[in-house]
C-alpha cells in the first residue's frame, strides 16, 4: 500500500514538474527575444568582450540570457544594427553573414575586414544615417555577387539607397536641416578635399584624414570626394523618373550583383573639367545600373543634368566678397538672415575662411573665374589692389567701405 502511494505522489510531482517545463517552454517560444539580433544581413555582434549572434543560430532554451543579461546600452546597440533589413530584397542576403565588431577604444573607427567583418566605432552608432551608411557598404563589400572597385563607389551605392530606399533625404547640418534633393547642386559641390571635410556630408570614415595636414584620401585623388553625394542624388533622381517596370528591372540587378565601372579622375579642379568628369561618370554608373538603356532613361539622364546645374560657368543670383573687410562674420550672419526670406535666390560669399553658398549653408570651393553673377558686391574696410581683388563675371557691380557692420543694404 505504501509502495502505490509512492508511486501516486511520485506521478503526480512529475505532472507538476512536467506542466510547469511545458509552461517555460512556452514561455520561451513566446517571448520577445533582446538578448539577440534579429537581421537579415547580420550574424554576430562582438562587443564589450561578448559575442551576440544573430536569434536564428541561438536556441530559445539557451539559458545565458538569464545569467548573463544584456544591458539598456548593448540592447540599444543590438536594435540600431538592424535598421537596414528593409534592404533585404534589395541587396544579397541568402544567410546572415555580416561580423560586426564594435570598437570602444576608437569612437571613430571604421574598417571593411575579409571574410564579411567590420569595424565600427561608438560614433557611428549614434548617427541613424552614418550607421547605415557603414552597414550598407560592409554588405556590398561582402556580396560576391557586386564589383566595387574603391571606397569612393561604396559610399555612392550606399547614399543612393540611403535617399532612394529610406527616403533620407533630410540630413543633419550646423545650420539646420539641409534637403539634399533642393540645396543639393553642382555649383554647391565641395570641390576640393579641404572644404569636403567642412561639409555636413562628410562622411565619419574621413574624419582621419580630414585632420591631416594637408588632408588626404585612402582610396582616390581627394579632389572627387566632394561630388560623391551629389552623384547618388542624380542617380537617385534617374531613378524616380523611370517607370515601374524600369525600377523593377533596376532592383532585380540590385538582388543579382552589379559591375560597376572604374573611374577616373578630373584633370583639374576648375568647374569645366568637373562638369565634364561629372556627366561621364554618371552616365557609366547608369548604364552598369541599367537606368539609361531605354529611351526614358536617356531623357531622365538629360534632365537631372539640367535639374542640377551641371553647367559652366557657374550661375548665381548674388555674390559677396567679404575677405577685406574685419566685419564680415557679422554681415555673413545677415547674409543667413536675409536667405530665410528669399530662399530662392543663390548668393556665394567669398569670406577669409572660404566659400559659403546660401541658403544651403554649404562650404564651396571654385575659382572666381569658373563664377558668374547678376550682382556682386565688394566690402571692404581698405580697397584690395587690382591683382588681389576677387573678379567675378557679373552684370551689376557694387561696392562699400565698411570697417565695422555694414549699415547700408547692398543686396
Amino acid at each position: 500500500m505504501k509502495d502505490w502511494r509512492f508511486a501516486e505522489r511520485l506521478a503526480h510531482g512529475l505532472t507538476i514538474f512536467t506542466f510547469f517545463m511545458l509552461c517555460w517552454v512556452c514561455h520561451r517560444a513566446l517571448q520577445l527575444r533582446v538578448h539577440c539580433l534579429n537581421s537579415k544581413f547580420i550574424a554576430a555582434v562582438k562587443m564589450d568582450g561578448r559575442r551576440l549572434d544573430n536569434c536564428l543560430f541561438e536556441s530559445r532554451l539557451n539559458l545565458d540570457p538569464l545569467f548573463y543579461p544584456i544591458n539598456l546600452e548593448q540592447n540599444r546597440i543590438l536594435r540600431s544594427l538592424e535598421s537596414i533589413d528593409s534592404l533585404s530584397s534589395i541587396l544579397p542576403s541568402k544567410m546572415p553573414t555580416l561580423i560586426v565588431e564594435v570598437a570602444a577604444e576608437d569612437p571613430l573607427a571604421f574598417e571593411l575586414k575579409r571574410g564579411g567583418k567590420v569595424v565600427l566605432g561608438k560614433k557611428w552608432l549614434t548617427d541613424t544615417i552614418q550607421l547605415r551608411r557603414a552597414l550598407i557598404m560592409a554588405v556590398v563589400h561582402d556580396s560576391p555577387g557586386w564589383l566595387v572597385h574603391n571606397r569612393f563607389q561604396l559610399e555612392v551605392v550606399a547614399d543612393f539607397l540611403l535617399l532612394s530606399i529610406f527616403r533620407e533625404d533630410l540630413w543633419p547640418s550646423s545650420s539646420g536641416q539641409l534637403f539634399l534633393s533642393e540645396h543639393l547642386k553642382f555649383p554647391t559641390v565641395a570641390a576640393d578635399f579641404a572644404t569636403y571635410c567642412r561639409s555636413p556630408l562628410v562622411s565619419l570614415a574621413h574624419l582621419y584624414d580630414c585632420r591631416r595636414d594637408p588632408p588626404d584620401s585612402k582610396d582616390l585623388e581627394v579632389k572627387i570626394w566632394g561630388a560623391r553625394s551629389l552623384l547618388a542624388l542624380a542617380l537617385r533622381k534617374v531613378y524616380l523618373r523611370l517607370s515601374l517596370r524600369e525600377k523593377l528591372a533596376v532592383a532585380q540587378k540590385l538582388h543579382t550583383g552589379i559591375r560597376l565601372p572604374l573611374i577616373s579622375v578630373p584633370v583639374t579642379d576648375q568647374a569645366k573639367s568637373m562638369a565634364v568628369w561629372f556627366r561621364k561618370t554618371l552616365e557609366e554608373h547608369l548604364f552598369s545600373l541599367g537606368m539609361i538603356a531605354t529611351n526614358s532613361g536617356r531623357l531622365a539622364f538629360r534632365q537631372v543634368l539640367k535639374d542640377l546645374q551641371v553647367e559652366t560657368p557657374l550661375s548665381w543670383e548674388l555674390t559677396v566678397d567679404l575677405t577685406s573687410t574685419p566685419a564680415w562674420r557679422e554681415i555673413v550672419e545677415q547674409l543667413r538672415t536675409r536667405s530665410r526670406f528669399v530662399q530662392a535666390e543663390r548668393v556665394l560669399i567669398f569670406t577669409p575662411e572660404g566659400q559659403l553658398a546660401l541658403p544651403s549653408g554649404l562650404p564651396v570651393a571654385w575659382s572666381p573665374g569658373d563664377v558668374r553673377s547678376q550682382k556682386h558686391v565688394l566690402v571692404a574696410c581698405e580697397w584690395p589692389g587690382p591683382s588681389s581683388g576677387i573678379n567675378v563675371k557679373a552684370r551689376h557691380l557694387y561696392a562699400a567701405h565698411s570697417c565695422g557692420k555694414l549699415t547700408n543694404a547692398f543686396w
